[in-house]
């Protein structure tokens, strides 16, 4: 009986797991589970309604919604490292159209997803394909 070696892999047909695949694949979530059960252990209020509703209130904020947006881009195999800083802007002209123009409140959330549309587009343009 003959093992064959894969010439490209230089690994054995027979072995069946590959634990650098295993781990690249399921090594975030154990470590986001390992540190769930240890917040668990350390802390009595951890997982309570309460802390796990305070956690998704929070999470449904700014920076969970951009997160969902960049689990897309990210799933397409793209990056975009602007995001962070886009998201900084609109928030620095939330601020100035509220406080310093005095615009209202409809008026300031149409002209901050406006400018955070353009400014995607032009960086969109400009990043290569």
């Amino acid at each position: 009986m003959t093992i064959t070696t894969d010439p490209v892999t230089q690994r054995d047909e027979k072995r069946s797991v590959d634990f650098r695949v295993v781990i690249q694949r399921f090594g975030t979530l154990a470590i986001f589970l390992v540190l769930v059960v240890v917040a668990t252990l350390w802390s009595d209020s951890f997982m309570t309604r309460g802390n796990i509703l305070n956690v998704l209130r929070q999470v449904a904020s700014g920076a969970g919604i951009m997160a969902v947006g960049m689990l897309f881009v990210i799933l397409t195999r793209g990056i975009d490292l602007s995001v962070g800083s886009i998201m900084a802007l609109g928030s620095v002209l939330t601020g100035y159209f509220c406080t310093i123009s005095g615009f209202g409140t409809m008026p300031t959330i149409i002209m901050v997803l406006l400018s955070g549309a353009v400014c995607g587009m032009v960086t969109g343009a400009l990043s290569p394909i």
